[in-house]
């Protein structure tokens, strides 16, 4: 039996505080976990539509990003790829755009794998806010 791929996609700014929550927790798992073949992790940072051939190669894609949606700080919720569509026009993430836009171009493509957002409350996206 063939496994499906799993792309586990951390995004975010790094140098916007909190908004490079999904960052920095892929790297943390790269650093304590080993993962099956099937599963890759990957530092999507702010590549935007550049992240259209690891999401084409994939059957399954957890995206990890700082979603806004008035929780408390900290906060992590679970949203599908069909949610994001609908609340983009809020701005929830700054990444939320370009990710929605890439998932449509996959999907013409005809090859939009199945999407989860895990997302969290940030406490600040200021640079200059102490952490």
């Amino acid at each position: 039996m063939v496994s499906q791929k799993i792309l586990v996609l951390g995004v975010g700014n790094v140098l916007l505080k909190d908004e490079g929550l999904g960052v920095h927790l892929v790297r943390r798992l790269e650093a304590v976990y080993d993962f099956s073949e099937n599963v890759h992790v990957m530092d999507g940072g702010t590549l935007g539509l550049r992240l259209l051939d690891p999401i084409l190669e994939a059957d399954h894609v957890i995206v990890i990003d700082a979603v806004h949606r008035g929780a408390a700080p900290g906060t992590v919720q679970r949203m599908s790829a069909d949610d994001l569509s609908k609340r983009v026009t809020f701005k929830n993430s700054i990444h939320q755009l370009d990710l929605v836009e890439t998932l449509a171009y996959a999907e013409v493509l005809g090859r939009r794998p199945s999407c989860v957002i895990v997302g969290m409350e940030p406490w600040t996206l200021n640079p200059g806010a102490p952490a």
